[in-house]
């Protein structure tokens, strides 16, 4: 019975330590990847691959509309790169309005603006 309970709690162990090691791995992955932005060519070839994958389309038809492709994948990247800007120029605003005296301390104030230096060189180193 004791070697039944010991087991159990290896296996327990080895759950958690696995959720543990995916959760922190994941987190990473989502920090990295919501900040990059993807290029034009990236967006592109995502588009060829769904419509080859999902819609069946041949070569030579993805070669035919390759012109509408690249627009729409240009289109797509600068909306993308606005809402971007437009996001950190947000949290900005935000941070100037609450890191006044009344609300924060010196501290306080220093680590937000850490924080918004590493934000910063995220959006423009995106993936490291």
């Amino acid at each position: 019975m004791n070697a039944k309970w010991k087991m159990l709690a290896y296996a327990a162990a080895i759950f958690v330590a696995g959720g543990l090691a995916g959760g922190i791995l994941g987190l990473n992955l989502a920090r990295h990847s919501v900040t990059a932005i993807p290029s034009q060519s990236e967006i592109a070839q995502k588009i060829r691959e769904h419509l080859q994958s999902r819609a069946g389309l041949s070569s030579d038809q993805i070669q035919k509309i390759d012109a509408t492709i690249e627009t729409t994948a240009a289109r797509l990247e600068a909306i993308h790169r606005e809402t971007m800007r437009q996001v950190g120029a947000i949290f900005v605003e935000f941070h100037a309005r609450i890191a006044g005296p009344a609300a924060l301390s010196a501290e306080q104030r220093r680590r937000l603006a850490q924080i918004e230096s590493e934000h910063r060189q995220r959006l423009n180193n995106p993936g490291k």
